[in-house]
């Protein structure tokens, strides 16, 4: 309908994009009017010369040469454009039903652009025919630069190229090559031009490049075309960049839409076509281009968004990646569907129209649902978020390792292997049984705040009620102007490490209950803890080795009375050490008092050993160094039930002495490092990896002495709750509970043949309790849980093997005629050589025991 004015208005259909779009022209002028569509920026043009404006289905189209060119010289004005009146679309011939969304964004064309700023006048066709020739001549220069990498390039165009190295993830593997996790932080695909299908060769030119393999890399009508456009757009506004060119922006890193760069780009994808080919400049752009998500290259790609490789996908799959390059995350199939879709249905009508290829356009569309059916990632998934990580303490170790070993270049993306000792089956059991195992601990031990040996009221605890109610806040922090973390719920952790014993290579380590951001903290390395009484074997060891004390020999368990100084017992001037169970139970052999982890026996057995002794003993199994051992250990009675602080590592080497004819081997995790080329960067050989400071070998006990430990050790493992967890020794089995002040800390130290290991369960904070659960109720049956996934068989293996002796119950001496006869295994210098003298004839039981009882206990 025509308006009092002159004007026409009326609904034009774009045939580049078939968008629609309202137009509004002065038919009053007679000429070729034009006007740019909002939805793809094509200029379209219609005729109203002899003042007959034709609408129909020519009308739109696009004028010949001359006549756009008359038109432009014409002051006639531009048609007014207006938004759409809606997003709409006509159904496209394929693949749709339904509103088809705007791909491009919706711009309000210019009143003027181009040549119509510039009136016809004669005065100004000179100055604009210089302009041209001026332009023409810097146009030539512009080109005949190129060959001359230093005008534009800083650096010689070869330190781009070694940008276009295959970027691979480190890989970490188990000792028989599984793979544990990766380490990246980008990845590039790894094709060779063979392995890319001919299909998606063809495809991604089409898309992005038809000239491809005529254009010297520039294709330059189209960079200057562009060039115009930005000109008189005062701003960079189009692009117009050849593969080739797209190659040299990712090895220049420089994404700022500018014209210096893409001066820059043209430049070097000019020296890469001469020092290249085409074959290899379209794989390393197929290697290296970013397709969203994280995803760098096809390959990568496909696995991400398809879970296939390249060459397994689908016509249509591969049309959805060749229609990523220009724009992945807006074009992204997990983000946006509709858009992918909407761009693809063009690129498929072009490429029937152009008799690109004669695909079915049923089968076309039927490929497209089922692949838009069967993406399940979340739109916000990276392929940081897919990389395979089956062990995270292990890996954060490694990768803390290899910075430390190699330096922070190697730490991701460097393509190296690096092979550990973990077993990558028990690395996974002890994960998931830990997790299971704490879950369901949390519910029967919450956290509890223990003060001498009873719980107090949380509700009571003014320190617990301030914590609570103002620590979350962050106040101080606060007024600081510092950063205040959120307050993290108290939750039951644990940490798990075993070694084999014979070599020091670490079977498996979990630090923590879960991995995450807010629980990083390697507890098998990074933190040490009160023992309890998983420290008596290393006390009761000194006493087996220097004679002190032997498994059938007598020991008073009865009240213990420690002068101490006041500063030292709480003002009392004394100590007494009491047994977990509150009770005495008077003179009981080494094997019993052990076996039930009576804690007065053990400070008898320190005493009668003397701390002296137990002193080197403890270097020989845990601080070689004399730094260290002055740093760590404390010369108090106290030691003998577990006060000193010791980390799941050390404590699970150290028990594999008893289990290994009384040798510590230093434990190691990394193998080795071999880089993509194949070349070893680093092997294991005696290195001290986990910085304890000790040697590569050392006895810590005598073959002997360990023989005998073990027999004890198989006793006491009996107490330890292992069976909970459905352990069942195949072999031998050794173990020893331990449980600190008020249970803040339960712990199981272990070993079968293969296998030592160390497992404990606590709170980080150690005001908590574990609401007095203890080493074998809590720990212990935790340990057995992921040891019955180890196939432990046999015996350990002793140089030395003592064998039992019969002796005096009473006296420990040769038994008697009328003696009680007990039988047990007794180190050779402790054996006993002459007769028992007691009158075991006449005596009573109760007298019996009393003189043996007098005369060991002074």
């Amino acid at each position: 309908m025509a308006t009092a004015l002159g004007e026409r208005k009326f609904l034009h259909t774009c045939p580049d994009c078939q968008g629609q779009y309202r137009v509004t022209i002065r038919v009053d002028i007679e000429t070729v009017h034009r006007a740019r569509c909002p939805h793809c920026g094509q200029t379209n043009f219609f005729d109203n010369q002899g003042g007959k404006l034709r609408i129909g289905p020519t009308n739109g189209a696009r004028a010949s040469q001359p006549e756009a060119a008359k038109a432009a010289l014409q002051p006639a004005p531009s048609p007014k454009v207006t938004t759409p009146v809606s997003q709409k679309r006509q159904a496209p011939e394929v693949g749709f039903s339904g509103p088809l969304p705007a791909i491009f964004p919706a711009r309000s064309a210019p009143s003027r652009s181009g040549l119509e700023r510039f009136p016809g006048s004669l005065e100004w066709r000179l100055p604009l025919l210089i302009a041209l020739l001026a332009g023409g001549f810097l146009s030539i220069l512009f080109v005949f630069s190129l060959s001359f990498p230093g005008l534009w390039l800083r650096g010689d165009s070869a330190q781009y190229l070694q940008k276009l190295a295959v970027v691979q993830p480190n890989r970490i593997v188990d000792r028989k090559g599984q793979v544990l996790a990766e380490l990246f932080n980008s990845r590039t695909s790894a094709l060779n031009a063979e392995e890319i299908p001919v299909s998606m060769r063809n495809m991604l030119i089409f898309v992005e490049d038809q000239h491809f393999f005529t254009h010297s890399g520039v294709h330059y009508s189209s960079l200057f075309r562009a060039a115009f456009r930005n000109v008189f757009a005062l701003g960079y506004s189009q692009g117009g960049s050849t593969i080739s060119q797209q190659l040299g922006r990712i090895l220049l890193g420089d994404r700022e839409k500018s014209l210096w760069r893409k001066v820059r780009e043209a430049n070097l994808a000019f020296q890469l076509e001469k020092q290249l080919g085409k074959d290899a400049i379209l794989t390393a752009y197929m290697n290296h281009v970013y397709l969203g998500h994280g995803s760098r290259g096809f390959g990568v790609a496909a696995r991400f968004y398809f879970n296939k490789e390249l060459k397994d996908l689908t016509f249509a799959e591969e049309l959805a990646l060749a229609s990523l390059p220009s724009a992945p995350e807006r074009f992204s199939p997990l983000k946006n569907p509709a858009l992918l879709e909407a761009k693809m249905d063009i690129i498929f009508r072009r490429m029937q129209t152009e008799q690109f290829t004669r695909f079915p356009q049923d089968q076309y569309i039927t490929q497209k649902r089922e692949m838009f059916r069967t993406l399940n990632r979340s739109p916000t998934a990276s392929v940081f978020g897919t990389r395979i990580n089956h062990a995270p303490y292990v890996t954060e170790y490694v990768r803390l390792k290899v910075r430390e070993l190699m330096g922070q270049d190697f730490e991701y993306s460097a393509g190296l292997t690096i092979k550990t000792t973990v077993l990558a089956d028990l690395q996974k059991k002890a994960e998931s049984e830990s997790m299971a195992h704490i879950q369901s601990a949390s519910t029967r031990f919450p956290p509890i705040i223990m003060r001498d040996g009873r719980a107090v009221d949380q509700k009571e605890d003014l320190e617990t009620t301030f914590l609570r109610a103002y620590a979350p806040l962050g106040l101080g922090a606060q007024l600081l102007g510092l950063p205040v973390p959120p307050a993290l719920p108290t939750r039951l952790q644990t940490a798990s490490v075993a070694v084999d014993p014979a070599s020091g290579a670490v079977l498996f380590m979990h630090g923590g209950t879960r991995f995450s951001p807010s629980n990083q903290l390697n507890r098998v390395t990074q933190m040490v803890r009160q023992t309890g009484s998983a420290i008596k074997p290393f006390i009761y060891a000194a006493g087996i080795e220097s004679g002190a004390i032997s498994p059938a020999m007598l020991i008073d368990d009865s009240p213990l009375y420690i002068p101490q100084r006041p500063e030292h017992s709480q003002g009392k001037g004394y100590w007494m050490p009491t047994n977990i169970s509150g009770d005495y139970l008077g003179a009981i052999t080494v094997r019993q008092a052990f076996a039930q982890s009576r804690n007065v026996p053990a400070i008898r057995v320190l005493q009668r050993t003397t701390l002296p002794l137990v002193a080197t003993k403890f270097r020989s199994f845990f601080w070689p160094d004399d730094s260290i051992f002055a740093a760590r250990f404390r010369e108090d009675l106290t030691i003998a039930i577990g006060s000193l602080e010791m980390s799941p590592l050390e404590m699970a080497v150290a028990m594999g002495a008893f289990a290994a004819d009384g040798m510590i081997r230093s434990p190691y995790l990394i193998e080795s490092i071999v880089d993509a080329d194949g070349r070893v960067l680093y092997r294991h050989e005696d290195q001290d990896e986990f910085g304890l400071k000790v040697p590569a070998e050392r006895r810590a006990l005598s073959s002997e002495a360990a023989s005998v430990m073990a027999t004890l050790l198989a006793d006491s493992a009996a107490y330890g709750g292992t069976g909970q967890g459905g352990f069942k020794a195949r072999g031998g089995f050794l173990g020893k509970t331990g449980t600190s002040n008020d249970s803040r800390d339960t712990w199981f130290v272990g070993a079968v043949p293969g296998m030592s290991m160390a497992v404990w369960v606590g709170y980080d904070n150690p005001r908590y309790s574990v609401s007095r659960g203890t080493g074998s109720t809590v720990a212990g049956p935790l340990w057995g849980k992921i040891a019955r996934h180890f196939p432990a068989s046999g015996s350990f293996p002793f140089s030395i093997k003592t064998t039992p002796v019969n002796i005096c119950r009473d006296s420990g001496m040769l038994p008697g005629p009328y003696c009680p006869v007990v039988s047990d295994v007794i180190p050779v210098k402790s054996r006993p050589t002459g007769r028992c003298t007691l009158d075991h004839e006449h005596a009573t039981e109760e007298e019996s025991w009393s003189i043996n009882s007098s005369d060991d206990f002074r």
